[in-house]
C-alpha cells in the first residue's frame, strides 16, 4: 500500500510539473519585453524608423518608469510575410 500510494504521489507531480512546462513555455514568449535599443538590434533599423513605426501604430511601445519596451510576441506579429 505504501509504495502504491508513493507511485500515485510521484505520477501526480510529474503531471503538475509537465503543465506547468506546457504554460510557461506557451507564455514566455509573451513575457519578453525588449528595450528600445534591443528592438532596434532585433529589427536592424535605426531609432528614427523605431519611433516612426510606433507613432504609426505598426509596433505598441511600453513605458515603465522613464523606460520604453516593447513585447518581442508583439513585434513578430507586426512583421508581414513576404512572397
Amino acid at each position: 500500500m505504501k509504495t502504491q500510494t508513493n507511485h500515485t504521489s510521484k505520477i501526480n507531480r510529474k503531471k503538475s510539473v509537465n503543465e506547468d512546462n506546457k504554460f510557461t513555455s506557451n507564455h514566455k514568449l509573451k513575457e519578453v519585453l525588449l528595450s528600445r535599443e534591443e528592438t532596434k538590434q532585433y529589427l536592424s533599423i535605426t531609432y528614427p524608423t523605431l519611433r516612426k513605426w510606433t507613432k504609426d501604430g505598426v509596433l505598441k511601445c511600453y513605458q515603465l518608469g522613464g523606460r520604453v519596451y516593447y513585447k518581442l510576441h508583439e513585434i513578430l506579429d507586426a512583421l508581414i510575410r513576404v512572397e
